[in-house]
């Protein structure tokens, strides 16, 4: 078994050596609000994975504030919801994300379908997006989080849907899938099973292109593991710790590596036992997005501060390191 510690050891070389000694840390989200709609059950909003269509709205591209979460809005992600992919381009410094569309040509989506998802680069300026292409899944999967590797290689994470009556394949129920999209047209091709089954996974990139994925809690505690990016294979590494506020069912929705703290940024929703609750967790918080910190070095999370309430969810995160050189003595006066 591979421990935690030795694979990050060229992190923390990293850390010390590679790294200007400042640093100021970017953090882009988008967030997708839900109408609780006549009729609707607290089930149905609930149950992880993506959100019904006829529930969604617009999604909205936000500026997050790394001291305590707080979301400043751009601008909207116009024709798109649901968006579950963020990420920036080490070279180019493009945002792409993976969203679902909500209007074609303006005519809303009505078909119940929210499975027609695009890569798109996003304006980082206004939140408008421009289409790439057709992001085309085996089955009904769906994108649960996307992470660039240095060299500009842009990794999905797949996640199975959860509903036994359109399994087509052997696959278990929840199973997931590494893939690669082609930055260029959004075609995609799967790498090859990770070996593990839960609801929802992010994924994220350390500076030495170790691919991490943090696991949802459904189960079993929630797991930190290394995948292997020839197969898609996960190795354990670790388990998370959550802290006191998280108590309930978590999902880590998507995570980005931030090099100001050596530590991953993370978009995580909290609910009390899945699907029983709505407005309470079983935990000192409600339920919600909130921003928090995942340690390398142990898989523990740490708290920063509430990005959401129930009506809204926030399931991508970009983070971006500013670099700034050292000042000399003759700079500091």
């Amino acid at each position: 078994m591979i421990s935690i510690r030795s694979v990050f050891v060229a992190l923390a070389v990293f850390l010390l050596l590679g790294l200007p000694a400042m640093a100021k840390t970017e953090i882009y989200s988008i967030g997708t609000s839900f109408l609780v709609m006549e009729g609707s059950s607290a089930e149905e909003l609930l149950m992880p994975g993506p959100i019904p269509v006829p529930y969604l709205t617009v999604s909205f591209l936000n500026k997050i504030d790394p001291s305590d979460g707080t979301p400043t809005p751009i601008g909207p992600v116009t024709d798109y919801t649901q968006c579950t992919g963020l990420d920036i381009h080490p070279v180019t410094q493009e945002l792409y994300a993976v969203c679902n569309i909500m209007e074609t040509n303006g005519v809303p989506n009505t078909k119940g379908d929210p499975f027609q998802t695009m890569l798109l680069t996003l304006d980082k300026n206004t939140g408008q997006p421009t289409e790439i292409g057709p992001i085309e899944i085996p089955r009904e999967d769906f994108v649960s989080d996307i992470s660039s590797r240095s060299d500009g290689t842009l990794f999905a994470h797949i996640n199975g849907l959860n509903i036994a009556a359109k399994e087509a394949t052997t696959k278990g129920e929840s199973a997931n899938s590494l893939a690669i999209i082609d930055t260029q047209n959004g075609n995609t091709t799967i790498v090859g099973p990770t070996g593990v089954e839960d609801f929802w996974s992010a994924i994220g990139f350390t500076p030495p292109d170790n691919l991490i994925q943090c696991t949802d809690n459904d189960g079993f505690p929630g797991m930190v593991n290394i995948l292997n990016q020839a197969t898609g294979h996960a190795t354990f590494l670790e388990n998370l710790i959550y802290p006191p506020e998280f108590d309930g069912f978590v999902q880590i929705m998507s995570k980005d590596f931030d090099l100001a703290s050596g530590q991953f940024i993370a978009t995580l929703f909290s609910q009390g036992k899945c699907c029983d609750e709505i407005l309470t967790t079983n935990s000192h918080l409600p339920t919600g997005s909130y921003l928090v910190s995942i340690n390398p070095q142990n898989g523990a999370i740490s708290y920063i501060g509430q990005m959401s309430e129930f009506g809204e969810r926030f399931s991508a995160i970009a983070v971006y390191s500013v670099r700034t050189a050292v000042p000399t003595l003759s700079e500091w006066g």
